[in-house]
């Protein structure tokens, strides 16, 4: 290696270890940290989280003191800094966790479109079994009659909720 290269590469590492490098991975691991602090107990559980990162993310949901809560947010992001491995892993588990759950509420938005448009109009009925051929058109429409002439609230609401079901059932197979 010659004196150039070894200059090169010793920026090149300073550069990636500079100050403000540093600075943006510890902003990254606290907002890590506050996204796990957001999280239910059982979705918690589902990422498999160090006992250690666990136990300080489940303080911290306990605690009502503003100054013990940033003191907590630190401590998350410390622990998250000392395996940078383990950091990106439960990163990834997140993200993933976080992206399946988009999808599921983009599916179940967009059924409950479908439920409305059915209800609403007829001309729906055609094209949403041209979209989901394995539906049972005859049940559809004993659903979609249930839902239009229930009498009071409680009749619609369960003749609506049996037609998203159904609309569910047929989506997912």
């Amino acid at each position: 290696m010659t004196e150039e290269e070894f200059i090169a590469a010793a920026a090149a590492e300073e550069a990636h270890n500079s100050k403000s490098a540093k600075k943006r991975d510890s902003d990254e691991l606290k907002a890590l940290g506050m996204q796990l602090a957001e999280l239910s107990a059982n979705q918690l559980k589902e990422l498999e989280l160090p006992e250690k990162l666990n136990t300080a993310v489940t303080a911290y949901q306990r605690i009502t003191s503003n100054s013990a809560k940033r003191r907590q947010r630190q401590f998350i992001a410390g622990v998250l800094r000392g395996d940078p491995d383990e950091a990106s892993t439960i990163k990834a588990r997140y993200l993933a966790m976080t992206e399946h759950d988009a999808d599921s509420k983009r599916v179940h938005h967009g059924l409950e479109n479908w439920r409305e448009r059915l209800i609403a109009d007829d001309t729906a009925l055609t094209e949403f079994l041209d979209e989901y051929s394995g539906a049972s058109a005859q049940e559809l429409r004993v659903l979609i009659r249930r839902a239009r002439t229930a009498k009071d609230d409680a009749q619609r609401k369960k003749a609506t909720r049996a037609l998203y079901r159904k609309l569910s059932d047929i989506a997912q197979a």
